[in-house]
């Protein structure tokens, strides 16, 4: 596939679909080698795991000069979602600053993506991410089973797109402003069929399966 300069993927696609599949793959690229995994699926084995900011700092500090990790951010049961936010930018926000102090790469996986970019009130140090985290090292994955539900911002920032199977109209609808007609084609794939769309490039666009 066509090497990009930008850092984002998006993965769209309903439950059951091959999303998270399609993510680890993805992200076993070597140039993803350093990962931060907010796993609110619970379905990432990491090398470490953090629930609270102070774990993950103390975490961060003895594993980010080495050449391969995985953190896996876990949620308490119950957390509120204003709690869930607050852990996610707090640790973004450190992600950021030491990438863009060290020059080193990190990417940083969101499992169900609505829950950190919601298409209303995105945070701030999330829209900050997303429009200048390359300047911070920062390559994103992120996957949804709901992209209508999703910031546009996230969309439009995305360097590669893979959609896969989808039925909701709404999800269609929202998507077609960046990938034209070829978002009605999402109710016609399979599961484990992705249509990937390297954004600018519709020349090259085609049909994986994982």
């Amino acid at each position: 596939m066509r090497k990009s300069d930008s850092s984002i993927i998006t993965i769209v696609g309903m439950r059951g679909c091959g999303k998270s599949t399609l993510t680890s793959r993805l992200s076993a690229n070597p140039r993803f080698a350093r990962k931060v995994v907010f796993d609110i699926v619970e379905e990432w084995k990491g090398t470490h795991q953090a629930s609270t900011f102070e774990q993950f700092a103390g975490i961060w500090r003895e594993t980010f000069y080495q050449p391969n990790y995985t953190i896996v951010i876990r949620y308490a049961f119950g957390i509120p979602a204003d709690q869930i936010i607050e852990l996610q930018t707090q640790i973004c926000k450190l992600v950021y600053l030491t990438g863009r102090e060290s020059g080193i790469e990190t990417c940083i996986i969101f499992e169900e993506a609505q829950f950190y970019f919601p298409n209303h009130g995105l945070h701030p140090n999330n829209l900050h991410m997303l429009t200048t985290g390359r300047h911070a090292h920062i390559n994103i994955i992120a996957n949804t089973q709901r992209p209508a539900s999703i910031s546009k911002l996230l969309i439009s920032q995305s360097a590669e797109i893979y959609m896969g199977q989808l039925y909701e109209m709404n999800d269609m609808k929202y998507l077609y402003d960046t990938v034209g007609d070829l978002a009605l084609e999402a109710r016609n794939l399979k599961p484990l069929e992705f249509l990937y769309y390297p954004v600018g490039y519709p020349e090259e666009i085609k049909l994986i399966e994982i």
